[in-house]
This record gives C-alpha cells, structure tokens and sequence, in this order.
C-alpha cells in the first residue's frame, strides 16, 4: 500500500530536481518554483497507484447514487447513520468508504484542471489570485461557502479548523476534544459532502 513514507520520498525527489532546475537569473522565487516541483512529484506518484478496485468502484458508485437520492427526498444533507441503513451497512463500513472516496477524489479535489481552483485551496487562507483564475475562484468559493455552511456543526468545525486554521488533525482534535481518529472520519464525512454538493465527482465506472 502507499505510505506517507513513499510521499515523502516523491516529494524529496522533487525538491532535488528543483535544486538542479532552479535558475536564480530568472524571476522567480526558489521556494514558489520548489513548492511547485514538490507538489507535481507527490501528486505524481499518487497518479500511479490505484486507490480503488473495481468492487470499491461500484460501491463508491453506489454511496453518490444513494446520498444524492436521500438528500433528494429529504430536502436536507442526510446524516451518515440515514446513508448507512440506506446501504445495508454499519456507520464505520460507511466511514471506512468515505476514506476510499477521499482517496480516489483527491487530484479533483486538490486541482480540478491546470487553470482550476481546489477544494483545499477556497477553505484555506490563501490570498494568491491570478486573472486567469479569479473569475472560477470566486464562483467556486461563492459555492463552497454555502456548501459548508450547510454542513452539520461538528463537520463545519472540523473543516474550518483543519483548512482554514492550517491545525493538523491531532490538533483539530486537542481543540474539539475528541480522538484523532474520530477527527478524521468527520474530515472525510465532510468532505464526501461537499464534493456531491459542488458535484466533483470522478468516475466510478
């Protein structure tokens, strides 16, 4: 399975070809041009795992499918214990599923195209704007921010911590009282959320 140690390494890999690359005469910073280098290696060598089998596939398809009725039908974000009777499974196996969506959604998420704005990017403080990308990011953030506001309390605190504050997870859970691992199945709870509600979703087939 893929380790952090592996990212790690990714990440180190491409902080050396940055070194080698860098050219001080140019205009640019070394820790933007090195930040970018990083970033594409770590993001790379996501791209070559397979997060998700195909009978994980079909069960992912099935999470979007069945939350996207509930909300329907309820006229409101269904809890995770709705969405879990939904499926026939228990809350954990449906936590433990949120965790594989988190995955196989993370390069939509973090970049939804070379000119797009992540997830990551509208709920942290970042106030980087180019005009290439003002226009998307201001409709997106404009989505987002009602997104989150219709997330339930616990999951709105967790997000808000964890992107926006820059807490790590053991943190957010020191601040909320709570285990780590608790703090991260309302990360990933929140997360499958938001993306069915900005509908950035990739394809379980």
């Amino acid at each position: 399975p893929l380790t952090k140690d592996d990212l790690v390494s990714a990440g180190c890999v491409g902080l050396v070809k940055a070194a080698n690359n860098f050219d001080p005469f140019r205009d640019a910073d070394f820790k933007t041009y090195a930040y970018i280098r990083v970033r594409g290696a770590v993001i790379d060598e996501l791209r070559s795992w397979s997060f998700t089998p195909t009978g994980t596939n079909k069960k992912l398809k099935e999470l979007a499918q069945v939350y996207q009725q509930l909300e329907e039908d309820l006229g409101h974000l269904p809890s995770d214990k709705q969405i879990a009777d939904s499926m026939s499974i228990t809350v954990d196996e449906l936590y433990r599923l949120y965790e594989k969506s988190r995955c196989h959604n993370f390069l939509s998420l973090q970049k939804q195209g070379d000119d797009g704005v992540g997830l990551g990017d509208m709920i942290s403080d970042d106030s980087e704007d180019t005009p290439s990308s003002r226009l998307d990011k201001q409709e997106l953030a404009a989505k987002l921010t009602e997104a989150i506001l219709d997330l339930p309390e616990r999951h709105k605190q967790v997000v808000v911590l964890y992107y926006q504050q820059e807490l790590t997870m053991k943190e957010v859970a020191e601040v909320l009282e709570i285990t780590e691992s608790r703090v991260s199945q309302i990360h990933a709870s929140a997360i499958f959320k938001l993306q069915s509600k900005l509908k950035i979703f990739c394809d379980y087939e």
